[in-house]
């Protein structure tokens, strides 16, 4: 496998933001669900994460990889994460997202499978947090007859 990405990291006063274009090919023999057979795989996307204020961040993200080769084509997300809501608890956060991944498989999967998702990271000191999270996905594998999945799940963060 290659792999190239190219990052900058620009600081407007205090307020950190990252910016990523990637790419990767994918240099071995691949079959997707259909069987249909590609030499490699390859994809492209980009990556934006800025902080708007010392207590709101935004991200956004788009990616296409080679539909010979994978069943998902395209992915895109969103959303935002809050800092400091409770003002005695100032290294907490609050974080949504949405995003959308789109498959080609025909004639049942080739729809967009969507997911909402929320957590709380909730920092106990400097070595530990907890963070729950719980997430949506509407249309899972892109087929609009399966039903929606609902999921939680509780992290635990260990920092040395």
């Amino acid at each position: 496998m290659v792999a190239a990405q190219l990052k900058i990291s620009p600081k407007f006063g205090d307020l950190e933001g990252n910016y990523r274009v990637y790419f990767f090919n994918a240099l071995y023999d691949h079959f997707n669900s259909e069987d249909t057979f590609s030499e490699n795989g390859w994809g492209v996307g980009v990556s934006f994460d800025q902080q708007v204020t010392q207590c709101l961040g935004l991200f956004a993200r788009v990616a296409y990889s080679d539909e010979d080769a994978y069943d998902v084509d395209w992915f895109w997300s969103a959303g935002a994460n809050l800092k400091g809501l409770i003002p005695s608890r100032p290294d907490d956060e609050l974080g949504i997202g949405i995003a959308g991944v789109k498959g080609h498989i025909e004639p049942d999967n080739d729809g967009t499978e969507f997911h909402a998702e929320a957590y709380y990271r909730i920092a106990l000191n400097e070595h530990l947090a907890l963070t729950p999270d719980f997430q949506w996905v509407v249309n899972p594998l892109g087929n609009e007859d399966n039903d929606a999945v609902f999921a939680g799940m509780i992290r635990v963060e260990l920092s040395f």
